[in-house]
């Protein structure tokens, strides 16, 4: 669905610029493969899991985004963001269980002080246990 004509194209796709996809020249590439589309480079580099022209070797500056979560499951996640979407739940979990536990033991330590009579129990806190 690319036109052909003689103006300048990408050099993944091979189509040429579009008002919605324009071309750009990320790197110091120059001639018929300076120019490429944003999504052409971003489909690339995913797939590909560099961040380098292969050619020039220009490094990318990447800017990493979460993606919604309705788009996870549409998208196909590389080994990395697999890999970072896995350990940030695991560290969320534990934060979480170290929360909780130490909120246990805190309130567990209080009642057994206040059954000894180590401390009384304040008014505020009647009404929160």
């Amino acid at each position: 669905s690319c036109s052909n004509s003689s103006g300048d194209i990408c050099r993944i796709c091979h189509c040429e610029s579009e008002a919605h996809n324009p071309l750009l020249a990320p790197c110091y590439c120059s001639g018929s493969l300076k120019f490429v589309h944003q999504s052409c480079l971003q489909q690339w580099l995913t797939a590909s899991e560099t961040r380098s022209c292969e050619l020039c070797k220009f490094n990318f500056i990447m800017h990493t985004k979460i993606k919604p979560f309705n788009e996870w499951r549409l998208l196909e996640m590389s080994g990395v963001e697999r890999r970072r979407l896995c350990c940030a739940v695991l560290f969320h979990c534990v934060a979480a269980l170290c929360v909780m536990w130490s909120l246990f033991v805190l309130i567990e330590r209080a009642v057994e002080e206040v059954n000894r009579g180590l401390i009384a129990w304040p008014f505020w806190t009647k009404l929160v246990v």
